[in-house]
């Protein structure tokens, strides 16, 4: 168990954030998020993870947004 959770947890760091933000875009259109919803959720994170942050989600919302499109 401890390894199996020490290799999910190298995966995850090694991978890039931006590659994330897009995964957790579509797996939140996926169940049924509105765009609307998932723009309000990460400007809410704006507050919590800094500007920076919330732009670099933002940005990789809206390749998943145009991918879809």
């Amino acid at each position: 168990m401890h390894f199996s959770f020490g290799l999910a947890t190298g995966v995850v760091e090694r991978t890039p954030r931006r590659k994330l933000n897009a995964l957790s875009t579509q797996l939140r259109i996926n169940v049924g998020l509105s765009r609307e919803e998932i723009v309000e959720t990460i400007m809410q994170m704006a507050v919590y993870a800094g500007f920076p942050a919330a732009l670099n989600g933002l940005f990789a919302a809206k390749e998943v947004f145009a991918g879809r499109a």
